[in-house]
């Protein structure tokens, strides 16, 4: 007797219960891993340039073992037809009755279905990994690398599994029917990367200031192993793209899920032992879990109802209130349907409805209305240690920021606002205060919709405040009223080498550059490097806010940058605005007899086309003129288009009209082209065009 109740014998015959389920696993396994993998491997053998097909074998086996989505929703979809199944008895009194006639303990049952679970995916997972080395064996596939990033992969995955697993049998515990189960789990699965997915999206639509970096908040997830998987994907692909290290990144979620999982597990136990055996197949098993859940559903519903109906009614506060209270309504009626399987008791717990009603409308006012005053908020410059500050001025974004520290062959590129926030620490903090002030101000201007939107600078801040604690922020200025302030921030040195990377030691390497100077109609290769980018760096930390401001560039530095060399490896473009107060950059230029100015002199042009279209009217019409005098003043108007990052302040681009400059045979400039495209700046469109 004592043999046939033994956990290894309880474990035995409950696999026999579940050969359905162990051959779905093993199948659906072999056919998404190594059969899978063997057609991604063949067709790269025969749709691959043969210099190219070792390295795309390899990439093909990184992303596959790596960065398979379809295996993770493959694993949760797994884990979660395990919990169920697994459990399915209690969904029946006959079943559980007859369970309980055995004389087998319920603590042996429980972990007995629980490691079956466990093995019924691990070990298939293990065989199919193993087949999928011996197929990218044969293949030639050998990186030690790649293959230690698929075992950590792997092992991340089979975690997950359990985790998901876990919290699928929480579900299960807390129901007492299959369909209430399933979505029971979606909402455990999903409840906390839902609401603070809904959160973020009322943080970017009603707050001015919202800064996407500020979204690391919404991004960390402590409930749910999907959510902590999704996060871990993506930063791990990465790393493992660039060959880097690894370790922070496995470790901190590796460890987080395997407690989800551990805590779970347990959670889920407590709950089966306590589970009301009257439970069976009713919707919630335990009354005192019903109400709250329900209300924990229903406050996201009501918020995603207010959202939509303001945004869809372009603000009216009476479409958001409408939607809201139609939230909470539609989301009581359905669940306490699904609750009772009645729909005369949709109208119980009238409670919930004015609870709810009143949370939902906390948030959503304090969202709505700013009650907290987030647009407003300025730094206590005691508690502010340094900050960073990315200003959307167009002359400063043309850059094409990369990492510096990227391996292999291919320069990794970063995003201006990025880099800036990464090599940017501004120490002077009442400068700092100042133009935070600026900003908090000038949001109550951006409100009521009532400013000249030329006179305002946006940008991104970053705070870092004593104890390393960082704030983001997007900034406003009118910086006719903080010109002091930002003069103040361009003279100091923090920011300037933090601004640009033309500061950084890869520029000094001039057998990676080649540079080129473009006046808007001639370009022309620099020789000596070197001075041109000396000079340079000298402008641009001599550069005051006054000298650029309403102002735009003469020309743009186009300078390659090369991975390794100008002769193996990619390169990235960046493109620097020089300045007429530039002063030592245009000396270095003219001694090497570069054309500074004028790009387009009148008496080369043969003609001038202007096309003008009027996209409400559809109208269009072209002007042209071969007059010296109308030619003159719409060059002195007009820039050209590729010079639209040369734009400091004011103006930007008027797109409403495209001019079209046609070159004489016989010019005294060698231009690059014969034909010439500009744009007018604003409203400054002579009136014998208009």
């Amino acid at each position: 007797m004592t043999s046939k109740n033994s956990f290894l014998v309880n474990l035995r015959v409950n696999a026999k219960r579940r050969v359905w389920t162990i051959a779905l696993s093993a199948v659906c396994l072999f056919f998404i891993m190594p059969v899978t993998m063997m057609v991604n491997l063949s067709s790269v053998v025969k749709s691959s340039n043969e210099i190219y097909v070792a390295q795309n074998l390899a990439n093909t086996y990184r992303e596959f073992m790596i960065s398979n989505s379809f295996l993770t929703v493959f694993t949760t979809i797994l884990a979660i037809i395990m919990a169920i199944h697994g459990f399915s008895y209690l969904f029946s009194r006959k079943k559980v009755d007859m369970y309980m006639s055995v004389p087998v303990k319920m603590e042996s049952r429980f972990w007995a279905i629980v490691l079956n679970s466990f093995l019924i995916f691990i070990i298939p997972y293990i065989i199919c990994f193993l087949l999928c080395l011996v197929v990218a064996g044969t293949y030639g596939i050998n990186d030690a690398y790649i293959i230690k990033m698929a075992i950590i992969s792997s092992a991340v995955n089979v975690v997950y599994y359990m985790a998901v697993y876990s919290i699928a049998v929480i579900a299960v515990m807390l129901t007492g029917n299959l369909p209430v189960s399933v979505l029971g789990t979606g909402t455990l699965l999903l409840y906390e990367v839902a609401f603070k997915w809904l959160l973020w999206g009322g943080f970017d639509y009603y707050f001015n200031t919202y800064n996407e970096n500020s979204a690391e908040i919404f991004k960390t997830i402590w409930t749910s192993p999907l959510g902590k998987i999704v996060g871990f994907s993506g930063e791990f692909g990465t790393a493992v793209s660039d060959k880097a290290a690894v370790g922070n990144i496995v470790a901190e979620p590796l460890i987080y899920i395997l407690l989800m999982a551990v805590i779970y597990i347990i959670v889920a136990f407590l709950l089966y032992k306590a589970r009301p055996m009257e439970s069976c197949g009713k919707s919630m098993a335990f009354r005192k879990t019903k109400t709250t859940i329900k209300r924990l559903i229903m406050i996201p519903c009501a918020l995603a109802f207010s959202f939509f109906f303001d945004s869809a009614s372009g603000g009216s506060i009476f479409a958001a209130v409408f939607g809201l209270l139609a939230g909470v309504l539609i989301t009581h009626v359905v669940i306490q349907g699904i609750y009772e399987q009645d729909l005369k008791a949709a109208f119980k717990d009238k409670r919930s409805v004015i609870y709810v009603g009143v949370i939902a409308g906390v948030i959503f006012s304090v969202l709505r209305f700013d009650l907290v005053g987030y647009d407003r908020y300025v730094p206590e410059s005691g508690k502010l240690e340094s900050a960073s500050v990315s200003l959307d001025m167009a002359f400063m974004g043309n850059e094409t920021f990369f990492d510096e520290e990227t391996s292999g062959d291919y320069f990794r590129y970063i995003g201006k606002e990025n880099y800036i926030f990464k090599n940017m620490n501004v120490t002077d903090v009442d400068t700092i205060t100042e133009i935070a002030q600026n900003s908090a101000d000038t949001q109550d201007i951006i409100r009521s919709d009532n400013y000249d939107n030329d006179s305002i600078i946006r940008g991104s801040i970053k705070y870092t405040l004593s104890g390393g604690k960082t704030i983001y922020r997007d900034i406003a200025l009118n910086y006719s009223e903080c010109e002091d302030a930002l003069n103040r921030l361009f003279a100091n040195e923090e920011y300037k080498t933090g601004n640009t990377q033309i500061y950084s030691p890869v520029f000094d390497e001039t057998n990676r550059l080649d540079v080129e100077y473009n006046n808007g109609a001639i370009t022309s290769s620099i020789t000596d490097i070197e001075s041109v980018i000396a000079a340079y760096r000298q402008d641009y930390k001599e550069m005051t806010f006054s000298d650029i401001e309403n102002s735009m560039g003469i020309g743009i530095l186009n300078i390659d940058v090369y991975n390794r060399s100008k002769n193996y490896g990619n390169y990235r473009n960046c493109e620097f605005v020089v300045f007429p107060t530039f002063s030592n950059t245009i000396a270095q230029l003219e001694k090497q007899g570069i054309v500074i100015e004028p790009a387009i002199a009148a008496d080369d042009v043969e003609r001038i086309e202007v096309n003008y279209y009027d996209y409400d009217r559809e109208l269009n019409e072209t002007y042209e003129t071969t007059d010296i005098n109308e030619i003159k003043e719409i060059i002195e108007n007009s820039m050209p288009n590729d010079f639209y990052m040369a734009i400091s302040t004011g103006d930007d681009f008027n797109y409403d009209y495209s001019v079209t400059v046609y070159i004489k045979s016989d010019s005294r400039f060698k231009y690059d082209y014969e034909v010439y495209d500009r744009l007018f700046l604003g409203d400054k469109v002579p009136d014998f065009i208009r």
